[in-house]
Parts: C-alpha cells; sequence; structure tokens
C-alpha cells in the first residue's frame, strides 16, 4: 500500500517553491501519495508565534536572503528572490487548488504554475485574473473553479488544513508529514525521503 504523505503548505512561501519539484520527485520514486493541503500562512505563523517577514527582526531578514541566495546557487534555481508582488494574498490562488481537488483534478500541475507565477514570473498571486490564468493554463474548467475557489466549501477546506496544520504543529512553510511525524522545510527533504525508505 502507498504511503501517503501531508504536504502543508503556502504558495507565497520560497521555501516550498524551492522544495516542491524535488519533493513531488521524492514521492514519485517511492511510490507514495500527496494529499496537497495549502494553508492559511497568516494564521499559522499568528498561533505559532512567527512573524511576517516585513515584522522580523533585521538580523533575520538578512539572513533569511543569504540563506535563499545559497539554495538559489545550491539548486541552479530561476527563483527571482525579490520578486515585485511579495507579499501578496495567496488566499484565493490556495483555495483554487483546494477547489482543483475537490473536483477530482490533480492539484500539483496548478501549485506549480502558481509557485512560479510568483517567485519566476513576478505576477500577483492575489489578482483574479493571476488565479484564473493559472486555471486556463492546466486546462481546467476555469468558471467552474473560480466559483468554487470562492465557494464556502473551499473555505471550509482552507480553515480545516490550517487546522489540521496547527494539530500537527506547524510553524512554517513547507511541512510534510510522514507516519505522523513532521518535517519543516525544503532543506529536510533528505530526511522526508529516508523515512520513506525505512516505512
Amino acid at each position: 500500500m502507498a504511503e501517503t504523505i501531508e504536504y502543508f503548505y503556502a504558495l507565497v512561501s520560497p521555501w516550498t517553491y524551492l522544495g516542491h519539484r524535488r519533493f513531488v520527485g521524492i514521492t514519485a520514486r517511492h511510490n507514495a501519495k500527496i494529499n496537497f493541503k495549502p494553508v492559511n500562512i497568516i494564521e499559522i505563523f499568528q498561533s505559532s508565534g512567527g512573524l511576517p517577514l516585513k515584522q522580523r527582526h533585521e538580523f533575520r531578514r538578512k539572513y533569511r536572503m543569504n540563506d535563499l541566495i545559497r539554495w538559489k546557487r545550491r539548486l541552479n534555481s530561476d527563483i527571482v528572490l525579490e520578486p515585485k508582488f511579495f507579499p501578496a494574498d495567496d488566499r484565493l490562488a490556495c483555495k483554487a487548488v483546494i477547489a482543483s481537488g475537490l473536483m477530482g483534478h490533480e492539484p500539483e500541475p496548478l501549485t506549480f504554475w502558481y509557485h512560479q507565477a510568483i517567485w519566476v514570473n513576478e505576477q500577483n498571486i492575489a489578482d483574479e485574473a493571476v488565479v484564473r490564468a493559472g486555471l486556463e493554463a492546466c486546462n481546467l474548467p476555469a468558471d467552474e473553479l473560480m466559483a468554487k475557489a470562492q465557494s464556502q466549501e473551499a473555505e471550509d477546506r482552507f480553515a480545516a488544513n490550517t487546522k489540521q496544520a496547527l494539530d500537527h504543529s506547524m510553524f512554517g512553510s513547507p511541512w510534510y508529514i510522514v507516519d505522523s511525524e513532521g518535517f519543516w522545510g525544503q532543506d529536510r527533504l533528505d530526511f522526508v525521503e529516508e523515512k520513506l525508505v525505512g516505512r
């Protein structure tokens, strides 16, 4: 029976973008399934004692940028370190991903499209037109999914994802759960893979 990994994440997290395709590759190698669970990262921060980037101490902001530069180099990533529209409200886009799953579509392509919209193409993920463009680019029924993304069902699932993430002690994005064990950050993907190998 294939392992299912709970994947809690925020689209506006650069660390989630840096790790996303590597994570997907790891799960494919080990025949694991992914349960995509976008969360409200502001609520995660508020509940766990974290701060939005602009409210963090200068030392923390400087270290974050240095670390992003190191990982960009290490992964040969196309990430834009200071995109034009960051931070931006990713809630509608997160709910569009949720809506796609609720309607039986694979959430991964849309998740990755939104990541690239923010971190490569410097688009405003808070803009409804950008959210719709992602649906269209992934050949999804845009009108239907835009309506679903703004439904109470999608809002409730978004809230449930966030509560479940907090129940698993999530405080940063991405957060991976394998056999009830939590792993924070794309730099812990080696441990995620070790856990899958040893299951």
